[in-house]
């Protein structure tokens, strides 16, 4: 038997499934953004997907996952 090269891609989501995410560090993990990629064919330019990830991810990132305070 031949051993599976991959693990098989996970389904696409929303943005509305992602928004409602609530495991910060699932949310904003790589495999999570690329499925939340995956299910908008407006995202698969860089160009697209860079100012989506700067318009929608990174304002929300900031509410949802403060950094601390720097001392």
């Amino acid at each position: 038997m031949g051993v599976p090269s991959d693990i098989p891609t996970p389904s696409p989501i929303t943005l509305d499934e992602w928004n409602a995410m609530t495991d910060i560090s699932e949310k904003y993990g790589i495999a999570t953004l690329e499925r939340l990629r995956a299910s908008d064919p407006r995202l698969k330019s860089e160009r697209a997907w860079n100012q989506f990830m700067k318009e929608v991810v990174g304002p929300k990132m900031k509410v949802e996952q403060p950094r601390p305070p720097q001392h």
